[in-house]
């Protein structure tokens, strides 16, 4: 139900989105969850407790404690978001007199929310989705090299042709002092990142079928290990933020799927060799 629900969402235009996340604020987070004791950093807006959402039948991470009370009813934020936005709120400033070059893939209402209250200036892309100012494949982009200050791409590698190709994109188009703000679901329990290995002979749906089994999602076509890091490193210099070690007022620990790791890879352009 879940697979077919994001599947919807990604084909309604953008204004009945927004009047969806609408009717979920005013009857959720102003019925129910209004309140002092958490804190959303997308939205800002305080909460009593974050809403139990279903979680994922799909098993991995072992040893993961999985939170499902972790949806911000204001906003529709969900930990991977939060983490994102919680280190942007702590630690990018714009410096530049120049207006800054940001793109946002996949853009999502609640981290669109945030950039929005927090001024930091941004085009949205998608290959896709609908009302985007761009629309970019991320394996050939078609931008200038060197042109974009922040990249912010959030569970958006494991749908790709071709992870490196895409990494060695994000590289291209990043400015020297710039950064890219990289998430995807993850089992740790993995050393390898795991390919699709699936029939093409079979029926599309029964090949969707198939990559939800693997994969943990219809439209996933691998499966993040811990080798990221390293894949990561070829292009840049990376720092792993933890969210999980984010103060529990902010952000709950985990969840709400077993993928959802919430390490934040904050990567920098390496420094070119003379």
């Amino acid at each position: 139900m879940m697979q077919q629900l994001k599947w919807f969402l990604t084909k309604l235009p953008p204004w009945c989105e927004r009047f969806m996340m609408f009717m979920v604020r005013v009857v959720f987070y102003y019925g129910f969850y209004r309140g002092n004791k958490l804190i959303c950093p997308c939205c800002g807006k305080g909460h009593r407790a974050f809403k139990d959402i279903t979680t994922s039948s799909f098993s991995a991470n072992s040893d993961a404690y999985i939170e499902t009370r972790t949806l911000c009813t204001y906003c529709c934020s969900l930990p991977r978001q939060r983490v994102i936005c919680h280190w942007l709120s702590n630690n990018y400033t714009t410096s530049t007199k120049e207006k800054p070059q940001n793109i946002l893939f996949a853009p999502e209402p609640c981290t669109m929310k945030f950039l929005k209250r927090a001024a930091i200036p941004f085009k949205t892309s998608d290959l896709f989705r609908k009302g985007c100012d761009l629309k970019l494949d991320l394996c050939d982009m078609h931008l200038p090299d060197n042109s974009q200050d922040l990249i912010i791409c959030n569970h958006i590698l494991e749908h790709v042709p071709n992870d490196r190709t895409a990494i060695s994109e994000l590289a291209r188009v990043l400015t020297s002092s710039g950064t890219a703000l990289i998430m995807v679901p993850m089992d740790l329990d993995l050393e390898v990142t795991k390919e699709a290995n699936i029939n093409t002979s079979l029926s599309r749906r029964a090949q969707a079928a198939a990559r939800a089994q693997q994969f943990g999602q219809q439209d996933h076509v691998r499966l993040f290990g811990r080798d990221l890091l390293g894949k990561l490193e070829e292009q840049f210099t990376v720092t792993v933020y933890d969210g999980s070690k984010v103060d529990e007022k902010t952000m709950p620990k985990y969840g709400p799927f077993a993928l959802d790791v919430n390490l934040l890879y904050v990567c920098t352009k390496k420094a070119q060799r003379l």
